[in-house]
């Protein structure tokens, strides 16, 4: 139950249920006592024999007494994996500027999450920015670049590739504790 409570993140008020169980990954979901906030964590190991969770969803509703509290959420949950042994979250970072709903493809990499500029989200951002990113396309580089991070967030969408890479001195630490 210990497990199940930090690893996904659990309201203060909420309900944890695990909807699906086998030999190779556990899915879960908490949610607040009132629909507000929820969130489904996948808990898998992979054939290396790496655990790693993958956070399929993640809202928390503007008028939900947890709006503003998607970073200590993160935090907790990211500290209790690392006691756990676990190597990485994974996540679809979804969402665009013209999104109602999700943000994620912004806000993930606010707190540590890479991944991988596709080739038609490159070519939509400014040519300054480009000429700076050179040849990489990870979505942390560009962030690194002045101007980056307001050239992804009106112009990038959908990372659906987002890791977290949950090391001691990783790059995804740095970033989050920073």
């Amino acid at each position: 139950r210990r497990f199940v409570n930090r690893r996904a993140g659990k309201m203060d008020d909420g309900t944890d249920e695990v909807l699906y169980n086998d030999s190779k990954s556990v899915l879960l979901r908490s949610r607040s006592h009132d629909g507000k906030t929820y969130a489904g964590r996948t808990i898998k190991r992979k054939p290396n024999g790496d655990l790693v969770v993958h956070n399929d969803i993640f809202v928390i509703n503007e008028d939900s007494q947890y709006k503003g509290k998607g970073l200590d959420f993160f935090v907790n949950q990211v500290l209790a994996l690392q006691e756990a042994g676990v190597k990485k979250i994974e996540t679809h970072a979804a969402g665009s500027r013209t999104s109602a709903t999700f943000n994620g493809y912004y806000t993930w990499p606010r707190m540590g999450y890479d991944g991988t500029i596709q080739n038609y989200q490159f070519k939509n951002l400014p040519k300054d920015i480009q000429g700076k990113m050179g040849a990489s396309r990870s979505v942390l580089d560009l962030y690194g670049i002045p101007g980056g991070k307001e050239a992804w967030k009106e112009h990038g969408s959908d990372i659906l590739d987002a890791t977290f890479d949950l090391s001691e001195n990783s790059r995804s630490m740095k970033v989050l504790l920073s």
